[in-house]
């Protein structure tokens, strides 16, 4: 019996030793790694790094997965297509809209520059400002055009997006 309890007590003391062994490479690792200058900084440029691909990297297969469920908008596409374009979808996706369609009466340029120009003074016109025509009525197709709660929800939008009064917008009901 005396021999198992000496046995035992060896294995202890050999186990104490490997756990030694692992702490003086951990300790001298970490020294080294200390010695090294700027470690701070080489890790935190390594974690910008990762953070980096992935982001790009998860970019690319959402961009791949949402270009075939949308298709690209046309490159010629003026602001008022594009701004009736994005309306449309938008309006789709509203519950009991259905499919939307969305057209827009916009004054001409001419009309708009003429506009800018007798509301400010000439001195005060920045040259750099864009002059984009405003809207002054609204047509709106919509599949949920029976629905009341529906149209005044469209309606509202409209006239806050576009700034026009709700007597300028119409809902009717689309053929499905």
């Amino acid at each position: 019996m005396t021999e198992n309890n000496s046995e035992k007590k060896e294995q202890p003391a050999q186990e104490n030793h490997a756990g030694e062994d692992k702490k003086k490479q951990n300790r001298s690792m970490f020294g080294k790694l200390k010695k090294v200058k700027h470690i701070e900084l080489i890790l935190a440029g390594v974690a910008v790094l990762v953070m980096l691909i992935i982001f790009f990297s998860s970019g690319a297969s959402c961009a791949s997965s949402g270009a075939s469920a949308r298709p690209s908008p046309p490159a010629n596409e003026t602001r008022q297509q594009r701004l009736e374009r994005q309306l449309s979808e938008s309006f789709s996706k509203i519950e009991g809209a259905g499919e939307t369609i969305v057209i827009i009466n916009w004054e001409s340029n001419l009309e708009a520059t003429a506009r800018q120009f007798n509301n400010q003074n000439q001195s005060s016109i920045n040259s750099n400002q864009a002059i984009y025509p405003r809207a002054l009525g609204v047509l709106i197709l919509t599949q949920g055009g029976d629905n009341v709660r529906l149209k005044l929800e469209l309606i509202n939008a409209v006239s806050v997006f576009l700034d026009i009064t709700p007597d300028r917008i119409r809902i009717l009901n689309l053929a499905s």
